[in-house]
């Protein structure tokens, strides 16, 4: 092979190189549809380009100008699957690399999490080898740990295998997609976010029998009250069949807790409806399609009377109410039932309409004077 016997300025050209690559990256414009996918950003050091060599890989991870930005997107945020002992489950996730200038390193962890008692918050969790779901997982390649070209894709296939004496229950695992990146990619100072993302795994282990699961779900509601009305506390001691209270004005929001005191997970399926005294239906909401899990209080917030309502509509409401939340429970025909039994007493659109019509029936008598005594004179 001929070797070339040019001469060149290797600082020179690889500066040049650099300020070219910094001037292109100014004219990338932001793809909003795809920012809402990343959980997380994080910025590169201000106006440096650096070559990583990663032996024995000698991969070369380019690196951009300062405020360029990246994150993981995939394909399917949950999996909610039903297997029995024994069973075998195959699937794919897509991981698609949300910057058109990084490749990005990406490391694949599996975790077991739950919820936090009375919470939304998901903690990871710890369990006995044999209960352990993080442990039915397997990739098809048998690789955890691969590279995202910029702007680019990767399929990640993989398999579970439930082991054949597991009992009925339900299992929790996340795949947690986290890029692997150097010290020296970040800022010297601020916070350093890495832009990971999971993908939440619901397993339920079923078993296979003539009633099937029925008498293996329950719920319990545990409370629902009012959230945003204001009591008037001396009417609602006046008022016994105000079991909640008397407001001001009609309640718009209520809050819910539920208990899950089943083996399994399931969403939560419903609806909350609000009648007048006369029995008629003024208001009717479905209950958020939300998990429940397994020995788990979960909150809900439920609007029922909408901002969107004009102002009348949110104001007409006057004397006894009764709200009710419905919870269906799978397998079973009798849903769980809770109450509240309010009063609405607007007292200050009250006084104000008692107001306007007194003002009204003076004026009224005193232009029936009037109009009497010009009649008296006029004769």
């Amino acid at each position: 092979m001929t070797q070339s016997s040019n001469n060149y300025n290797l600082e020179e050209r690889t500066q040049k190189f650099g300020e070219g690559i910094i001037e292109f990256c100014k004219t990338l414009e932001q793809d909003a549809i795809t920012r809402p996918l990343m959980k997380h950003s994080m910025k590169i050091k201000n106006c440096k380009l650096k070559i990583i060599l990663l032996i024995p890989f000698l991969l070369c991870i380019p690196i951009a100008a300062s405020g360029a930005e990246f994150g993981l997107g995939v394909t399917k945020h949950t999996f909610d699957l039903e297997l029995l002992p024994g069973d075998s489950y195959e699937g794919e996730i897509t991981v698609f690399n949300q910057s058109k200038e990084l490749a990005l390193p990406v490391k694949v962890q599996l975790l077991l999490w739950n919820l936090k008692e009375d919470s939304d918050d998901i903690e990871f969790v710890q369990a006995e080898a044999a209960l352990n779901a993080a442990k039915w997982f397997t990739f098809e390649d048998g690789k955890t740990d691969f590279i995202v070209e910029p702007g680019g894709a990767r399929n990640i296939p993989f398999r579970i295998d439930v082991p054949v004496g597991v009992a009925p229950s339900a299992h929790f695992a996340m795949m947690r997609f986290e890029p692997v990146l150097p010290s020296h990619y970040f800022e010297q100072q601020g916070p350093r976010f890495i832009p990971e993302i999971g993908v939440l795994f619901f397993i339920k282990v079923s078993t296979l029998s003539i009633d099937g699961d029925k008498g293996l779900y329950g719920a319990d509601i545990l409370s629902f009250d009012s959230k945003d009305g204001k009591p008037i506390p001396l009417l609602s001691r006046l008022i016994p069949s105000a079991e909640a209270a008397v407001f001001e004005d009609v309640v718009k929001k209520f809050a819910a807790k539920i208990r899950n005191t089943s083996l399994y997970h399931f969403k939560a399926s419903g609806y909350v409806e609000m009648k007048n005294v006369f029995g008629k239906q003024v208001a009717r909401v479905e209950l958020p399609a939300r998990y429940l899990l397994p020995n788990r209080n979960r909150s809900f917030d439920i609007e029922v009377i909408k901002e969107t309502q004009s102002f009348w509509q949110r104001h007409s409401f006057f004397g006894p109410y009764t709200a009710t939340l419905v919870l269906n429970i799978p397998g079973q025909e009798i849903p769980a039932v809770m109450r509240e039994k309010f009063w609405v007493f607007p007292w200050k659109e009250a006084l104000a309409a008692l107001f306007i019509f007194g003002l009204f029936a003076l004026l009224r008598g005193r232009i029936w004077k009037s109009g009497k005594a010009l009649l008296v004179g006029s004769k």
